[in-house]
């Protein structure tokens, strides 16, 4: 597992989040920023420290356009190959974000966060019948469990429908 410069000092729990992090960040210097940095994977994550540290704004900049590109993949079918699923938006950016503020470079990620696209990949569903609650109810061990299946439904169908 490489770390590159700075990326060391990240306090992350578990090592499978840090390779993680470390193969995310990995795509993102080497793959996507190919054109952008030059030399290996640490010295291309040394070089987008320094670069913003010098140019915060080229590397906001840089960053706004990896994620309205990413947004534009979350639009395609799911059946293509080039699909983005819109709930891996945020898993993408941690790893930069982390690499940045852990070597003081303070970046307004609510400008980013604000190009990801909503999250509505979700099956369409339908509310719960009463005979499914009355069903559900008899599996539920203690009222706190009835209370929280009738909860659910009761703003539809009204507390008096469900006794």
């Amino acid at each position: 597992m490489i770390k590159p410069t700075g990326f060391t000092k990240i306090k992350i729990c578990t090592k499978r989040t840090l390779c993680k992090y470390t193969n995310t960040l990995k795509r993102m210097l080497c793959g996507v920023l190919e054109d952008i940095l030059d030399g290996t994977f640490e010295q291309r994550a040394a070089q987008l420290v320094r670069e913003g540290k010098t140019n915060p704004d080229r590397v906001r900049d840089i960053l706004l356009l990896i994620s309205k590109k990413q947004r534009g993949r979350t639009c395609l079918p799911r059946g293509d190959p080039d699909y983005f699923n819109p709930s891996s938006m945020r898993n993408y950016f941690k790893p930069i974000k982390k690499l940045l503020d852990m070597n003081h470079f303070n970046l307004s990620w609510k400008r980013i966060y604000a190009t990801f696209p909503e999250i509505d990949n979700v099956a369409e569903s339908h509310g719960w019948t009463k005979d499914e609650i009355r069903t559900m109810l008899r599996f539920c061990d203690g009222p706190i469990e009835q209370t929280m299946c009738w909860s659910r439904q009761a703003p539809a169908c009204g507390w008096a429908a469900l006794t």
